[in-house]
């Protein structure tokens, strides 16, 4: 992130912004599910490109309105378009979100940082346990 998107002038690049995303859902407002996707998968999202995180096929032709998913700490999770290391790193520290990285300021701090809340994309705030790797 450059330095304007940030008031003390600090800028952030990042080497690694792992993610595991899990819990696909693609419903309506209803409540009926159209399609599921439960196992969670490893995203490196810093990675250029596109990448394909589910494909669900023959799905009827309406509005599906409730698509949701979940950034969870899964303890099993695979890889998405992640390292086989980086995956097995964060089952083992069982964090759901890994940032590695630098900022520079003032000075230059290396940013290892991994974290295990819960996030669904569908329900309200809870409380979170936050872990520095």
């Amino acid at each position: 992130m450059p330095a304007s998107a940030f008031e003390d002038g600090w800028t952030v690049r990042y080497d690694k912004f792992l993610v595991k995303l899990g819990e696909l859902r693609v419903a309506n407002r209803e409540g009926e599910t159209a399609a599921e996707q439960t196992p969670a998968k490893v995203y490196d999202v810093h990675r250029p490109g596109p990448v394909n995180v589910a494909a669900f096929t023959d799905l009827a032709s309406e509005e599906w309105d409730a698509v949701s998913y979940a950034i969870a700490p899964v303890p099993d999770a695979t890889a998405g378009n992640a390292d086989a290391a980086d995956v097995t790193r964060m089952n083992t520290e069982g964090w759901s979100v890994y940032v590695e990285g630098t900022d520079e300021g003032r000075r230059v701090e290396a940013l290892p940082l991994g974290f295990s809340p819960p996030t669904p994309s569908t329900s309200a705030a809870r409380a979170r346990t936050w872990a520095a790797a």
